[in-house]
């Protein structure tokens, strides 16, 4: 038992830091006055956290365990001008800084020379190709979300479900954020929210995404293809920031093509907004929570094409998408220890709405009765082209817990606890109501409580009555067999369900009702073939020792 305890303790140790998916990184250097000897005891300060540490007899310094960001790096010691430089710390990485100081008696005016070093063509500490783009560097971009930008990395493509890195499948790619795995653990990526209406996090509000291809370490047993990893703002502890960003479509610049035919527009706007800094009273602590709206009218939007009835092809009603999102952090600060706690709600829902829907105008009418010889029901007044296509309704919630113990600058441990849901809906609608701030469309969900069979009482009618028959009772197709008036010819007739108001089964494109007079082409009657409910809850304990052996100078 022993034994494996100390080797245990020795592969923690040795292991590189580079092979945790974290969200920290390393400060090295070295302090020299202007001969270029070795300052020890010099003073460094991170502006903006808590950390800092001292120079040792050469001169030179590390500190660990930095949250990725920009900082401000100062350097003190008496009787030398106070030194301050910018840097930018890395996730999983560490950053070199060479600190040189000048005399304070010295009257003429400082003069910072910046020389950027070579990257090394190879990093020993570094497992596979890791591409970074900081948070700054995303906003700049012509790209609206996290996805988008990550698309623009060497190596990286995209189709509806995530992201292909060098030539893998999307569910091969695991998708991170501050290291919890959000991806849809049935199929990998990002599920049916898709590339384009997973509920992530704003772009804004990023400090830095990782892109890893290729030659991972052990903790990536899943991801063949690539780690994308989102690192979210934590809040600085010496100022506020914050963002509000609106956009909406134009329509005058959407264009018009030589023969006449304009591009149409989404009809999209989006709102997302930020703020942190740090807390009131509770020194060293600080908060970051920010949010996103984006809704989409008309998903599918193309050239302004009309048909011979005047529909605007491109722009197909019932295409809308509503993509919602809050993501907060808070982290205390006691000592040397930081507690973090976080979490996302997320969600998106979308309607899939297509062309092949678009002439099924028959309206749904239920509490169907026979009164003297006459039928009568309630009709909704929701078109069947509304009513059948499917809609997706996924949730993307998480909440973690932290607790992050700095024992040296060269050494620190980290617990973590998570959760992690994910969940996705795909049906028909049971209202057709928008969905609201907090809520998505309302479904029917799988139930088998009645069968199709004769009314004992009318044996002309047909009911649904208690029992099951193992078919989904919302999509229960229910057929009448009727004569011809000569008595020559009988066939089934499907009648509408009791409960949706609609004639139910498979999708039939058979008539000709639409404005090019085609038969199957167009559907008039039954259902799409999309029914998925998935559900994935995560709970998971994660912890790791990292320690430098050694300085990099």
């Amino acid at each position: 038992m022993k034994r494996n305890l100390l080797f245990l303790i020795i592969v923690m140790i040795v292991c590189p830091l580079s092979a945790y998916a974290g969200i920290t990184g390393i400060l090295s250097g070295k302090v020299v006055d202007e001969k270029g000897k070795a300052i020890s005891g010099a003073s460094i300060r991170i502006l903006g956290t808590t950390k800092g540490g001292s120079t040792k007899l050469k001169g030179d310094f590390l500190i660990s365990n930095i949250t990725a960001g920009n900082y401000t790096v100062q350097a003190k010691y008496v009787g030398y001008k106070l030194y301050s430089t910018n840097v930018r710390i890395t996730p999983d990485q560490t950053t070199e800084l060479m600190i040189k100081l000048v005399d304070s008696n010295v009257t003429s005016k400082q003069v910072d020379i910046i020389v950027e070093r070579n990257k090394e063509l190879v990093k020993k500490t570094e497992i596979g190709t890791v591409r970074n783009t900081s948070g700054a560097e995303m906003t700049k971009v012509a790209r609206e979300t996290v996805q988008q930008a990550v698309a623009l990395k060497a190596g990286v493509q995209v189709d509806a479900g995530g992201f292909q890195v060098r030539g893998s499948r999307s569910s091969e790619t695991q998708i991170k954020v501050d290291g919890l795995d959000v991806g849809d653990q049935f199929t990998g990526g990002f599920g049916n929210g898709g590339f384009n209406y997973t509920p992530t996090v704003s772009a804004s509000a990023v400090e830095e995404v990782q892109v890893m291809t290729g030659a991972f370490s052990a903790e990536y047993g899943s991801a063949l293809g690539g780690v994308v990893n989102t690192v979210v703002k934590t809040g600085r502890t010496d100022n506020y920031e914050g963002f509000v960003r609106y956009r909406v479509d134009a329509p005058g610049l959407f264009g018009t093509a030589s023969n006449g035919i304009k591009l149409m527009g989404k009809n999209e706007n989006a709102l997302e907004f930020g703020v942190g800094g740090p807390i009131p009273i509770l020194d060293g602590s600080t908060f970051y929570i920010t949010g996103k709206h984006a809704y989409e009218k008309y998903g599918t939007a193309s050239l302004g094409v009309l048909d011979p009835w005047g529909n605007n092809l491109g722009q197909l009603e019932n295409t809308q998408t509503w993509v919602k999102n809050v993501t907060g952090r808070l982290k205390f600060s006691f000592n040397n220890i930081d507690l973090s706690v976080g979490g996302q709600l997320g969600l998106s829902s979308r309607e899939r709405g297509s062309w092949g829907w678009l002439y099924a105008n028959d309206f749904g009418v239920t509490n169907i009765r026979t009164e003297n010889g006459r039928t009568f029901g309630d009709t909704s007044f929701v078109r069947e082209s509304i009513a059948k296509p499917a809609v997706v309704n996924q949730v993307v919630n998480n909440l973690f817990v932290l607790i992050n113990h700095t024992l040296s600058n060269t050494s620190f441990y980290q617990f973590k606890v998570s959760i992690n849901t994910n969940t996705s809906d795909v049906s028909k609608r049971t209202d057709f109501s928008d969905p609201s701030l907090l809520r998505g469309f309302t479904v029917y969900t799988p139930a088998d409580n009645y069968k199709s069979e004769f009314d004992p009482t009318d044996p002309a009618q047909i009911r649904l009555a208690s029992g099951g028959d193992r078919a989904l009772d919302f999509f229960q197709s229910i057929a009448k067999p009727v004569s011809t008036s000569d008595g020559y010819a009988t066939g089934d007739i499907l009648q509408r369900n009791f409960i949706t108001g609609y004639i139910e089964g498979p999708s039939d494109a058979s008539p000709t009702k639409n404005p090019y007079g085609l038969s199957g082409y167009f559907n008039y009657h039954g259902n799409d073939r999309n029914f998925d409910f998935r559900s994935t809850n995560i709970l998971q304990f994660d912890g790791n020792f990292n320690t430098v052996m050694k300085p990099v100078i």
